[in-house]
């Protein structure tokens, strides 16, 4: 199970493969929020593993999201690793 602290504002939403996406009807805003450091958790049973994600909002984000996407899908399967492990 995947889960995020640090998004007071419920701007984020995980799912089970650690895909972080921008939440359902919310939308980022540089001039007010210019970033976001999250906490991913990731728990198999008893173990747990973490690891801190800064989001940086850009005026024109069109284009990054994949390599952004790919990034904290990378991190999410290495928190599962260490825990697995």
């Amino acid at each position: 199970m995947l889960t995020i602290a640090g998004d007071t504002n419920g701007d984020f939403a995980v799912n089970v493969t650690g895909f972080i996406t921008v939440a359902g009807g919310k939308t980022l805003n540089m001039a007010t929020t210019a970033s976001y450091t999250l906490t991913v958790t990731a728990t198999a049973g008893s173990l747990t593993d973490l690891a801190e994600v800064t989001v940086t909002v850009a005026a024109d984000c069109s284009g990054s999201a994949g390599v952004l996407s790919s990034s904290i899908i990378a991190m999410a399967a290495m928190l599962m690793i260490n825990i697995v492990y």
